[in-house]
């Protein structure tokens, strides 16, 4: 039986955190293997359980590597990978070397053709959609993890936020 809000560290690794659940843990493992053969050390995180998930978990595993990458099913807005990365860019934003990445299905639904929902939902197989965003939805785990890893450790921390165009930036709050 698996037990309700704790998660599972399927694999360890230092370099990189996918924080993942369901369907794309299997392929998240897959696009590890193929990581470590460029020395890219990929530790994956299975959650488990949504409701509640192991926040306790995440934190040590972002903490160990400081680069994340959640990947899920769902689509880019509005899911549950949306909130874990929400969460870990403003609680453990400090730990981060690097923004935090999603891997996810397309914003739409999910076809019941499996031509078309091998389209949506992301797959080991899938090719690298823009070399210029190096993590797009519907894009290969693998490739993710890959030039992620790249282009975060071979950028200055001064050159990082014009890279990612979308890089979390902690604003003021005028109450502090």
């Amino acid at each position: 039986m698996i037990p309700f809000g704790k998660a599972k560290v399927v694999r360890e690794g230092k370099n990189l955190s996918i924080i993942t659940y369901g369907a794309l843990v299997q392929r998240s493992i897959v696009a590890a293997k193929q990581a470590e053969q460029e020395g890219i050390s990929v530790e994956i995180v299975d959650l488990r359980s949504l409701v509640p998930y192991d926040w306790n978990a995440i934190v040590a595993t972002v903490k160990k590597t400081n680069r994340v990458i959640v990947a899920h099913e769902d689509a880019l807005s509005f899911g549950y990978g949306a909130e874990v990365a929400a969460r870990i860019s403003s609680e453990l934003f400090e730990h981060l070397d690097a923004p935090v990445r999603r891997v996810c299905a397309l914003d739409t639904f999910v076809a019941y053709a499996p031509q078309l929902e091998d389209v949506i939902l992301p797959q080991v197989t899938d090719r690298l959609a823009s070399s210029a965003d190096p993590i797009r939805c519907n894009t290969v785990v693998y490739c993710s993890v890959s030039r992620y890893f790249r282009s975060v450790t071979q950028t200055s921390p001064k050159k990082l936020s014009s890279s990612f165009p979308r890089t979390v930036i902690r604003l003021q709050s005028p109450f502090e």
